[in-house]
Order: structure tokens, then sequence, then C-alpha cells
């Protein structure tokens, strides 16, 4: 074909192409690396021997997300992930501009979905600072000896890990210093990247300050719930305050008249579901997790985030006061204390 662009691209499949953060979906069964070729008329998309031509006319909705590349063909929706962000634009670019109604509409949802969220919470400041002190944490235990692999259980005491018979002697500060404390470099990387991923979402939707209290109570309540579960257990990290930022997310997404458009809310009620049963999944196959501080922290999560979902709507949040502040934490406090007084 002449005047033909081609490009790089890699197909998804199985789980990775129907569910999470960003779908890739793949009508056609392609697996791995493949090409995209765009001429005048026609567009192909070839993965080893296999190819599918589609006629240009035949293209609508296109769009890109990172290096994910989406458009719709005769009633399926295709995706393909590109090199880069600036190769999923520039090939959107020679695609086809026509648009449906439903879809049409549903971007001007998402447009006015995201001009709220920026005027209400343009930056994620808690969510960047919880992770770099999470890793600062993590260079201090190093340098203590607590090993980047090989873990020293010891150094992880000394630095305030949820060891049960300390934690329930009365040394609960343990309960919230242990969020922050993580047994090597894959488990301190796995969390942060968790955190990252879903923090940033639970900050916009819920404003900084609410979430630094969904954040740090979920965190408080997974450490208890683990010496609940084990009174003898020497725990640490942050996946239950993770997993009760899942929670809000659900919480929020899942809740009537918080004026999230549809197409959002599905996507991250499905997005935050796949990843928590995943991570609960593989905490009863895979010994050494400790599944209860990640149900704790949900069910947690999704029960302050209840209370602490505010509309996206300035005037409704400014008008709110700080009374859900103040049901949250008394809440937090009487569970807290409760839960505490049955573990001695």
């Amino acid at each position: 074909m002449n005047d033909t662009a081609r490009f790089a691209i890699r197909f998804s499949s199985g789980i990775a192409a129907s569910i999470g953060l960003r779908k890739a979906p793949n009508p056609f069964g392609f697996k791995g690396s493949g090409e995209i070729a765009i001429a005048a008329d026609s567009l192909e998309l070839r993965c080893g021997a296999q190819a599918r031509t589609v006629a240009m006319t035949s293209i609508q909705n296109v769009r890109w997300l990172g290096d994910l590349l989406l458009f719709d063909c005769d009633g399926e929706r295709i995706g393909v992930h590109t090199a880069s962000r600036e190769q999923a634009a520039q090939i959107a670019e020679l695609l086809p501009r026509g648009m449906s109604t439903v879809f049409a509409r549903r971007l001007s949802e998402l447009d006015e979905f995201g001009k709220r969220l920026d005027q209400l919470s343009p930056a994620t400041h808690v969510t960047s600072a919880l992770v770099g002190l999470n890793l600062l944490v993590f260079a201090l235990m190093l340098l203590a000896g607590a090993g980047l692999f090989d873990v020293n259980g010891n150094v992880h005491v000394a630095f305030g890990s949820n060891f049960g018979p300390l934690t329930i002697g009365g040394q609960w500060w343990r309960l919230l210093t242990s969020t922050f404390i993580h047994f090597g470099l894959l488990h301190v990387a796995f969390n942060m990247w968790a955190l990252w991923s879903t923090g940033r979402v639970a900050e916009r939707l819920y404003g900084s300050s609410h979430f630094v209290l969904l954040y740090l109570a979920s965190g408080m309540f997974g450490s208890l719930a683990s010496i609940a579960w084990n009174p003898q257990v020497n725990s640490a990290g942050a996946s239950g305050a993770i997993f009760g930022v899942f929670g809000g997310i659900l919480a929020f997404v899942t809740r009537p008249r918080m004026h999230v458009p549809l197409s959002v809310m599905t996507e991250q009620r499905d997005s935050t579901l796949f990843f928590a049963g995943y991570s609960l999944l593989y905490g009863i196959i895979q010994p050494g997790i400790d599944n209860a501080a990640h149900v704790g922290g949900l069910v947690s999560g999704y029960l302050l985030g209840l209370i602490l979902t505010r509309p996206l709507d300035v005037a409704t949040r400014r008008t709110m006061g700080p009374w859900r502040w103040l049901i949250a934490a008394a809440a937090a406090v009487i569970i807290g204390v409760a839960a505490a007084a049955r573990i001695r």
C-alpha cells in the first residue's frame, strides 16, 4: 500500500483486555506484538500471520488514554497499546473524527466531570506526600539494617511494626506507625504503586482533608483487624490503608447523587473490585500475606467513605461544614476502642 502509515502496537488478551483501569478490548483474539497500518481508505491490524482489515468509513469514536488507543468499528470496540502517549495521539489524528450520539454525550459528561474535579481538587499533594513518607521510612530502615530482600524483623519492631504482644500490651501507636513500614523492596514497591494509582483518584473525589482521614483511619482499622485475627502477628505495610482507599472509591461511585457519570462509575467500580479481589485471592493462596488487614481496611474504608462522601459541587461542599469529619472521627474512635477492649 502506498502512503501507508505503519506503527508497532501491542494487543491485550484475557482478563487484561476486559478488566482494569485501562481497558484494551480485543475482539479479534490477537495476542502480543503487532502492527497497525493506516491507508487513505482502510486500516489493517496485523499480529503475526493474522490480519484484519476494516474500512475507514466504519471507524468512529476514536480516543486515546496514555498509550492506549481506542476506537469503534462496526459495533465492536477495539483497543491497542502503542509505543507512547504521543504515538497514540499521532495515530488518532490519522483516523476519522466521527462520533455517535451516545459517545458525544458521554464525552460531554466526562468533560464536565473533569472540570468539576479540576475546580475542587486540582492537585493530589497528600498522595504524593504519603508515597514520599513511606519511601523515606523504608530508606531509613535500610540504613538501620532492615534488609532489602532478606528482612530483619527486629528492626521492623524497633521502628514500630504492629507486633501483637507489644501493641496489645499498651503500645497502641503501632497501629498507625506500622502502616508506614514495609518488609523488603517488593512489598514497598507494590504498595506504593497501588497507592499512587488509586490514591490520586480518591484524593480528588474526596478532597485532601477527607482523604487523609480515610487513609489513616483505614490503615489503623486494618492493623486492628490483623492483631484481632492473630494476636502474635508482626505485621506492617500500607496495604490496609490502601484497601481503605479501594473501599472509599467504591463508596463514592456507588452512592446516589454524587454526580459521577455512569461510564466513570462503572469503570472505577469494576477496576477497584478487580484489584481488591485479586489481592485478597492472592493473599489466600500465598502464605505470609496479611489478609485480615486487607479486609479490615476495605470494610472500614467503605463505611467511612459513606460518611465522608460529598457531591462534586463547590457550593454544596462549602455549606456542609466539618460535621462529617466529627462523625467519622467519632465512629473511628468508638470502633477502635471497642476492638481494642475485645482484643485485650
